[in-house]
């Protein structure tokens, strides 16, 4: 299988800057911190190879008046249900090695960094795919159209997992398990939630929260992850 990725360039601030653009060196696209109600955003990064490279997923979760410890016990219920079980299918090179859950009521909220081991689970004997070929995971929630549902690209998918351009039947089963004991069993008593702070190609004037109701992949082809602005 072949596979073509086109190189971009990142400044220092994670700003994207076209190569060899007039506006290289300056912070383009900058947007001020947006506060959520009640909202940590969690951040799973996904190494794959020894070359150390890597994805991450991002979530975001609603308890009311929660506090450190609260985030403390989300990021160990993570670790032990969502992260081991969504790693089961993938290449044993793909490793979760951190979350991050940050305190988003606010600009100087607190951060929780949990340092963690979790390797796939396949045949070690395949080989890993580039991170940016990933498995799209689709977030349903009560509100129709695009701009409101909200996705996750899973990385550290290997060879073994993907015929041509489809992904096997039983990786994307098993992916959707993890995704889904989320919403059987809220983490640490943390509801799951989409953020959607775009409407139609301009930024709300309040992010919409809803809470997510089912998760799905649209269909069995790989998908190909291109780097995004950060997203304060």
């Amino acid at each position: 299988m072949l596979i073509y990725t086109r190189k971009v360039v990142y400044n220092v601030n994670r700003t994207f800057v076209p190569k060899a653009s007039p506006q290289a060196g300056k912070e383009i696209n900058r947007m001020a911190f947006t506060p959520l109600p009640d909202t940590v955003r969690v951040r799973i990064h996904i190494t794959v190879g020894s070359q150390g490279v890597g994805g991450s997923i991002t979530l975001h979760f609603q308890r009311p008046e929660f506090d450190y410890e609260d985030m403390e016990e989300l990021a160990d219920a993570l670790a032990a249900g969502f992260v081991y079980n969504l790693m089961g299918p993938l290449d044993p090179n793909a490793t979760a090695d951190l979350i991050e859950i940050y305190d988003m009521r606010q600009a100087d909220g607190w951060v929780h960094r949990k340092v963690i081991d979790i390797d796939g689970r396949t045949d070690a004997n395949n080989t890993p795919l580039p991170p940016s070929v990933a498995c799209c995971v689709t977030f349903d929630n009560p509100h129709r159209g695009p701009w409101h549902r909200g996705r996750n690209y899973v990385p550290g998918l290997s060879e073994q997992n993907v015929d041509e351009l489809d992904i096997e039947p039983d990786t994307v089963s098993a992916i959707l398990l993890a995704y889904t004991a989320l919403l059987d069993v809220p983490p640490a008593a943390f509801l799951w939630v989409t953020v959607s702070r775009w409407f139609e190609g301009a930024k709300r004037p309040e992010p919409l929260i809803a809470a997510v109701e089912g998760v799905r992949v649209r269909n069995n082809l790989v998908a190909f992850q291109t780097r995004r602005n950060p997203r304060p």
